[in-house]
């Protein structure tokens, strides 16, 4: 979520810059270029040293969104997950993979449903109707055939194995509702590096480019602010230039964090529509629900060494501030 504010944070500059550059000196020219630079590269290394893996990203935001949702919505997903851990503690349940793995048990199944409608027709009583109604509804749409399908496809991501510890130390007691859902949810997809979306491989590499390359980023950043010290040719300006930056940097940090929980305070998250269509198996395009999500997984890029971080600088870039006020009065 970072790359995306990073990126607006990067073309916001250079609508601001460009004009600058074009009526400046060559040596303000060369100073404003030097300290885009200086403020791109060092919000890459505070955040390539900062933020999380995308899989600690989306385990947090699964928490939240359970957090965040209706008490209705919460006990209907639970119940929903409780069902499914019990259909593994029991030994004589058939899993949707061996039914999917089993073609003759999908004959049997068939066969079964034939034989069903054939004794509705002759008016005789049929034990669990209802159940067996749903279930030859399934399968006679074709429904089965696609949810096997869908499960081949992600038969690399899902850890079934780790989904029946977590189902076992639920049932036990040993982690609570929040932790099962987030935990449940997650080992469902399995890791991120399964998963076929291109705004989790962007980020990853983006991190990953930035993590390799810490060594050039701090080198860079000396170069740059030993060229802006020699082109400055002041100690005190160049102290004032180092404020103002400070206070972009902190700005660029914080200002994201501030919005979403502003946002939280006047008009609330709910993700309550999302765990709806989990269930449902329908996904959810409501506006209000997909701006929560986004929210929650903006949040979760942040940590307590990114907001210290953007706190000191902004503290360093007020009292920049304050002393170049001060420093014009005086003049």
């Amino acid at each position: 979520m970072l790359w995306v504010s990073f990126k607006t944070y990067v073309r916001i500059q250079l609508i601001i810059f460009t004009p600058l550059v074009c009526y400046a000196t060559p040596v303000e020219s060369s100073a404003s270029i030097l300290k885009f630079l200086i403020v791109i590269i060092s919000v890459s290394l505070i955040f390539s040293h900062a933020a999380p893996s995308i899989d600690n990203v989306l385990q947090d935001s699964f928490a939240d969104i359970y957090d965040y949702s209706s008490e209705s919505s919460k006990a209907k997903m639970l119940e929903f997950l409780d069902k499914g851990c019990r259909s593994f503690a029991d030994e004589n349940s058939v899993t949707m993979e061996q039914i999917c793995n089993n073609q003759s048990m999908m004959e049997s199944f068939k066969a079964n449903c034939a034989e069903y409608r054939s004794l509705k027709e002759q008016g005789y009583t049929i034990k669990n109707e209802e159940e067996m109604e749903n279930s030859c509804v399934n399968i006679e749409s074709g429904e089965l055939e696609r949810q096997c399908a869908a499960l081949g496809q992600r038969n690399s991501a899902y850890d079934a194995g780790k989904l029946k510890e977590t189902c076992s130390s639920y049932l036990s007691g040993k982690i609570d509702d929040k932790e099962f859902f987030a935990s449940s949810i997650s080992q469902s997809f399995g890791s991120i590096e399964n998963v076929d979306n291109p705004f989790f491989k962007k980020y990853n590499r983006f991190v990953s480019f930035l993590r390799n390359n810490m060594l050039l980023l701090v080198m860079s950043i000396i170069a740059l602010f030993a060229s802006l010290f020699f082109l400055t040719g002041n100690t005190p300006l160049f102290l004032l230039i180092i404020g103002k930056m400070c206070l972009s940097i902190s700005i660029t940090i914080l200002l994201p964090y501030a919005l979403v929980l502003a946002y939280d305070s006047f008009i609330g998250i709910d993700t309550s529509p999302i765990l709806d269509s989990v269930l449902s198996g329908q996904p959810s395009f409501e506006p209000k629900s997909i701006l929560s999500l986004v929210m929650l997984m903006l949040l979760k890029t942040y940590n307590s060494t990114m907001l210290t971080l953007g706190v000191i600088l902004l503290i360093i870039g007020i009292i920049g501030k304050i002393y170049l006020i001060a420093r014009k009065k005086r003049n």
